[in-house]
């Protein structure tokens, strides 16, 4: 019961962000609350169970712990050691959070079914409400161009129900990535689009290699489809934007003169003022107070650099991004490792479908928000829990 509820929970964390960014904090509160009391209520059951995720979590559990003492020295003899200070607690709590809920999901076995579907259906509507808007559809939801990469997320588990996922109804989960893919480039985020490309190049992967040229015709229906729904997408983000902001986003995307190309230049000067202070860098939350001009106004200061890379080397320093760096490919090659040597081929697809969220996560980093914006950290959090959730479960016998 309780894991089906988590499950629920942590789908809705993810999908419904299209409602407002803060859904995923009130969301993963909720979760915390709902986990802390199972510990709490189930103490010696919870003690026993969780013994062995004890010894495996040793490793990432003192990799996040120098990593958040780098970031506070960081933080302490940064630029805005209040606004640094304050913004490192937070992501602690965030972290010790995500902590609570990996714990109660590693009870039982986690309902992986339930949140695919849950989660590819909240994103479907999503898509489904963005692309009618210009038609005279609009329900009031104003909807942010970075939901487009929550849905390049999202992808790869709907791209499960298509393809892996044996079900009576599969109709209706062609439908689902249908809506998503052409939310996706309805939405105002070229960085989606990138997402969306990787995914597609990597989707292989997810095909178990015993059947992978049996699949070769699904996938080829799964080109098609894609195609029709981005260019039903693109028609209905021209019709919502107007023809000459259709024409600069994407007609003219590789020109030197592109909208948005000025992040390269807003990159190099990032370079300058981390040479200038490489070990620790500035503090979290300091960009802002480093006058980095925003190349497309003059008159307006950089609030972050669109480069999870080059924000955490330039906020915290080389020495926290290389323990964020070492966080993050403990857990992934723990999970690559769980993957190669398991013989639960049955949930290998799925886990693999987590693995490739995180991936466009990843990519979507690289050019989008800030690392350090709550909700987009609190996706990372998801993301981590539910790789490692799906490692422990690779690696049972």
């Amino acid at each position: 019961m309780i894991s089906t509820f988590i499950s629920i929970l942590l789908a809705l964390a993810i999908s419904l962000t299209f409602l407002g960014k803060s859904i995923i904090g009130i969301v993963m509160g909720v979760c915390v609350i709902i986990s802390a009391f199972f510990m709490i209520k189930n103490y010696a059951l919870f003690f026993n169970r969780n013994r062995l995720c004890q010894v495996v979590m040793i490793r990432e559990i003192i990799a996040i712990i120098i990593m958040i003492i780098l970031w506070g020295l960081s933080a302490y003899q940064g630029i805005r050691p209040d606004i640094s200070l304050e913004k490192t607690v937070e992501f602690f709590s965030m972290i010790i959070g995500g902590i609570i809920i990996f714990c109660t999901v590693n009870q039982r076995d986690f309902q992986w079914n339930v949140f695919f579907v849950c989660t590819t259906f909240m994103a479907a509507v999503a898509g489904l409400i963005m692309i009618i808007k210009p038609y005279g559809l609009d329900l009031g939801i104003e909807f942010r161009s970075s939901y487009g990469s929550v849905m390049a997320i999202i992808m790869p588990l709907a791209f499960y129900l298509m393809m892996i996922e044996k079900t009576a109804c599969k109709y209706i989960w062609w439908i689902c990535g249908f809506f998503i893919v052409a939310g996706i480039f309805a939405s105002d985020g070229r960085t989606s689009w990138v997402g969306f490309i990787v995914f597609i190049i990597m989707a292989g992967f997810l095909m178990p290699i015993g059947q992978l040229k049996k699949r070769i015709p699904m996938m080829g229906l799964f080109v098609c489809v894609s195609i029709a729904a981005a260019s039903f997408g693109f028609q209905s983000y021209k019709d919502r934007m107007g023809d000459e902001y259709f024409q600069n986003r994407v007609e003219n995307m590789m020109s030197s003169d592109r909208v948005g190309s000025g992040r390269l230049i807003i990159w190099d000067e990032t370079l300058t003022h981390i040479i200038e202070k490489p070990l620790l860098g500035y503090g979290i939350r300091a960009a802002r107070f480093l006058d980095i001009k925003n190349a497309d106004d003059e008159n307006a200061t950089v609030i972050h650099v669109h480069n999870a890379i080059l924000e955490i080397a330039l906020e915290t320093g080389l020495l926290g991004l290389v323990a964020f760096i070492i966080v993050i490919l403990i857990f992934v090659f723990g999970f690559l490792r769980a993957y190669v040597h398991s013989l639960r081929h049955e949930l290998k697809p799925k886990a693999m479908a987590i693995f490739l969220s995180c991936v466009v996560y990843g990519v979507c980093s690289m050019m989008l928000t800030s690392i350090f914006h709550t909700w987009w950290f609190l996706y990372l959090v998801v993301l981590l829990i539910l790789l490692k959730k799906a490692e422990l479960e690779l690696s049972r016998k």
